[in-house]
């Protein structure tokens, strides 16, 4: 750590411009694998520690689900989100601007100091190694975590005083969602509340993204999923496109040798995911199409047989000095994954590399 609090800019992060949805660029940062281990260690031991912090039950993504007597895990993504404001006849969305890059070092150091209760020293190292010139970054391990915490003086006063006038309110991460079983909902007040919580740490929403939506000629979408019913649902446009994917992987998949290519297993795993949505909106076409992708599963090709034995030849003769360590225990989890592929034709050649690597244990530090 040390070390690490001496590199310049240049050597802690790597610039990536990824394309966004909207046809927009978005800048992601790349930690450099020694900073990246680190920070992977703060969220384990310290910031997705339960012992450490408890979520409350308006914060989403990117944290850690919670444990329920009745419904065992209750996760934190999308739809969990998204579900909360079930049967809800209007909807305000909020975005706030430029949100990662407006949280500053000073910010970040007094998460640690004054909510978190660590020294000043610590705070400092902390705050410093998760930020980059001054202002957290959007693709470190720890900025989504202090991005929730960001809030952590005022919100549960703003959710309250919603929650008196009849309003759900949630975050997931920069998306603020409020939504009420009125039609005629006004929703100045609340925008008001909001406006007074962002200005309050430096923020502000954007403009552009801010919407007030309401039950009637279009859908009212919440993280891109229909809320006015008793669970999400996803729209008809979108159940769509999902059934449109299969049919043109299944098509693909009459083509000569074409199962055995890296592109279809690419094509696959992102139509899977999409179909594997389904199921958590309980959409009863999931069932059905899962069972068709499973007739078209990827197949390996030969090559892929002696890529796995000398991916394990490597594995075994690092394990003596990089067992336990985040990157190694990845690389085996990934060869085991591929196996899982070669098996499905050369089921006797997977057991032999299988063999190979049983020594290695299935955790990491």
């Amino acid at each position: 750590m040390e070390e690490l609090l001496k590199w310049s800019s240049a050597m802690k992060f790597r610039l990536k411009t990824v394309l966004k949805s909207d046809g927009g660029l978005r800048e992601v940062y790349i930690p450099h694998w020694r900073l990246r281990l680190i920070l992977r260690r703060i969220n384990k031991r310290i910031l997705a520690d339960p012992a450490t912090i408890v979520w409350p039950d308006y914060l989403f993504g990117s944290i850690p689900g919670k444990f329920a007597a009745e419904q065992g895990l209750i996760g934190r993504d999308y739809i969990a989100c998204a579900a909360r404001h079930c049967r809800a006849k209007s909807v305000l969305k909020v975005d706030v601007a430029n949100f990662f890059g407006s949280i500053t070092e000073y910010q970040v150091y007094e998460i640690y100091r004054k909510f978190l209760k660590f020294g000043r020293g610590p705070s400092l190292a902390l705050a410093k190694l998760c930020c980059l010139d001054g202002f957290l970054v959007q693709g470190a391990p720890t900025s989504s975590y202090i991005a929730n915490l960001i809030f952590w003086k005022d919100e549960h006063r703003l959710v309250g005083r919603l929650l008196r006038k009849g309003l759900t309110y949630t975050r997931y991460v920069d998306d603020i969602t409020v939504s009420s079983s009125l039609f005629s909902q006004d929703y100045n007040l609340a925008l008001r509340h909001i406006d007074d919580l962002l200005t309050s740490r430096d923020l502000s929403r954007s403009e552009r993204k801010t919407a007030i939506l309401r039950s009637g000629i279009k859908p009212v979408l919440v993280h891109g999923l229909r809320v006015e019913y008793e669970k999400p649902r996803i729209p008809r446009d979108e159940l769509c496109r999902i059934r449109s994917s299969v049919d043109t992987l299944e098509n693909f998949s009459t083509e000569s040798n074409f199962r055995t290519r890296r592109k279809f297993r690419k094509m696959f795993n992102k139509c899977m995911g999409r179909v594997n949505k389904l199921s958590r909106v309980n959409e009863i076409q999931h069932r059905k199409l899962v069972s068709r992708l499973r007739r078209i599963q990827p197949l390996p090709h030969p090559k892929d047989v002696g890529d796995c034995r000398q991916w394990a030849n490597r594995l075994v003769k690092s394990y003596p000095t990089k067992n336990g360590q985040y990157f190694f225990m990845k690389s085996c989890f990934r060869l085991r994954e591929r196996l899982n592929l070669v098996a499905r034709t050369f089921r006797h050649e997977a057991k032999e590399i299988r063999k190979m690597v049983s020594f290695i244990p299935n955790s990491y530090e």
